[in-house]
């Protein structure tokens, strides 16, 4: 097998085009993101040492503050308990609204009043133009909602965490309380740390407020009321495997689980691009190699001195190291750049580039490239292999396009949308889809029973599909024309090697 594989990987190796797309392309784009890494960074530093009221600065602040709402993701769905007397809540949604609306319009002549503005926020998303509070942290209205129901929204996902406004808000200086898990990934705890000093914030103002409104609270008590309103968080326990050691009375919640943000589907499209480009690519040099051995009577010598199996497996490994090795160039030469510009677009607390490259996904990625790889590798190799030229191939083929253009493509483009989903869930298991589903679908990977399971089907599926093609391959590199219909293709299959 290794003298086969050997043969291949020479090959390539001498080949002008391969060097040129592993080499010539990533430094070209390698090149372009130390250019831009390096104006963001200038940029960045023209923030902290410059007078803020310059206009050019401050538009280039404002396109970095659109780019880190983009990041952001989806909002953070949260709920207010009141228990005040003088309808708080009411009065932080409204401040909420006018923050927004300063925002959006800032002095436009042409604004509407807030009551329109806020019907506008309740009929579309404008915060996808804008970094509004509108676009990061949106609350829950309904009425009468027990603490118990509450901790079920939290367990479904429904919000993160809700905020308890107390009674005496105005008369003392007492603390609200914030309710959330106590367990989740750093990306989550940074966004809930973040909701509960923004809603502190708001709460404070609107407090201050109201009591300058007041007429019976005394001169010398207004001072320390007018003093910043601190908002405590109560961390709720995460639930155990196990209830034992644990009081009767303890609020058990699970970790906190929030939905995909778009960001991070959308940080899936590079992954499936390369994929598609780098499989197609290998398979179509497997066959391409395999049509010229049989043109130049390379493949009768083959039959005559090698297993059928051997060669296959050979052309297989060859292939593989070959793609392996670009890869490998790609990310060196890559990898630095696009690190460094994703960490200065979002900056360390945002955590993006972790969750861009996390290991679980480039693994994933690099695994399912190769069953890819192996499973249709094999399928277009044994099918070239009965074809003279690239004439026949175009006939011979014609099923595994249509299986790909009307199968492949849909279901990456819906499991792109729907990583999570029921349907996603049931298409990662039928093994033509499997390898494109899975990296289609790294931004809710299933959990590790259900990944090995689809892994050891895709195992047995490349053995089971291997076996079909060494025996098709067996007759292909000896027959003198290709076969018509895929009926003759399934009997040449089926035939003792």
């Amino acid at each position: 097998m290794w003298p086969v594989a050997q043969r291949e990987i020479v090959a390539m190796l001498q080949t002008k085009s391969y060097w040129l797309g592993c080499l010539f392309f990533p430094v070209c784009l390698s090149a372009l993101l130390f250019m831009f890494w390096i104006s963001v960074s200038s940029l960045k530093i023209s923030f902290d040492h410059s007078d803020m009221n310059s206009l050019p600065l401050v538009a280039y602040e404002y396109q970095f503050d659109q780019i880190r709402s983009f990041f952001w993701g989806d909002p953070l769905y949260y709920y207010v308990v009141d228990r005040s007397d003088h309808h708080i809540a009411e009065a932080v949604r409204l401040a909420k609204v006018k923050r927004d609306f300063d925002v959006w319009y800032g002095n436009s002549s042409r604004a509407p009043s807030i009551e329109e503005f806020q019907k506008r926020l309740a009929d579309s998303d404008l915060g996808l133009e804008h970094p509004l509070d509108y676009r990061r942290f949106r609350e829950i209205q309904e009425p009468d909602v027990s603490i118990e129901t509450l901790h079920a929204w939290i367990e479904k996902g429904k919000i993160v965490g809700y905020f308890i406004i107390p009674e005496d808000v105005l008369a003392s200086n007492p603390n609200a309380m914030f309710v959330r898990p106590s367990r989740g990934g750093n990306a989550h705890t940074s966004k809930l740390d973040e909701l509960e000093q923004w809603f502190e914030d708001l709460l404070t103002r609107v407090r201050q407020d109201k009591l300058l409104e007041t007429d019976d609270v005394e001169i010398e008590l207004r001072q320390p009321l007018q003093a910043s309103l601190q908002v405590a968080i109560d961390r709720v326990a995460v639930s155990p495997s196990s209830d034992a050691g644990r009081p009767a009375d303890a609020k058990v919640l699970p970790s906190l689980q929030l939905p995909i943000a778009n960001w991070v589907k959308s940080a899936t499209i590079p992954f499936i691009y390369l994929f598609i480009l780098i499989s197609g690519t290998t398979a179509n040099v497997m066959v391409t190699s395999t049509i010229e051995e049989k043109s130049n009577r390379v493949a009768e010598m083959l039959a005559a001195n090698l297993n059928p199996s051997q060669v296959l497996d050979g052309k297989l490994l060859g292939n593989c190291v070959v793609m392996l090795i670009g890869i490998g160039c790609g990310c060196v030469l890559i990898g630095p750049p696009l690190v460094l510009l994703l960490d200065n677009f979002s900056g360390q607390e945002m955590s993006i580039t972790a969750t861009i490259l996390h290991v679980s996904k480039l693994s994933t990625w690099l695994i399912f490239l190769i069953f890819g790889v192996a499973f249709f590798g094999y399928i277009q190799t044994a099918l070239g292999s009965l074809c003279d030229d690239v004439k026949e191939l175009v006939t011979v083929v014609y099923p595994i396009s249509i299986i790909q253009l009307f199968c492949v493509i849909p279901s990456i483009v819906y499991v792109l949308f729907n990583p999570d989903g029921r349907v996603t869930q049931v298409i990662s298991f039928i093994p033509f889809l499997t390898p494109s589903v899975m990296v289609s679908r790294l931004a809710s990977l299933p959990t590790w029973p259900v990944y090995l399971a689809i892994v050891l089907l895709m195992v047995l599926s490349i053995v089971a599909i291997r076996k079909f093609s060494t025996s098709l391959f067996a007759h292909g590199m000896v027959s003198e024309r290709a076969p018509r219909g895929m009926r003759m293709v399934f009997r040449l299959a089926r035939r003792p090697v």
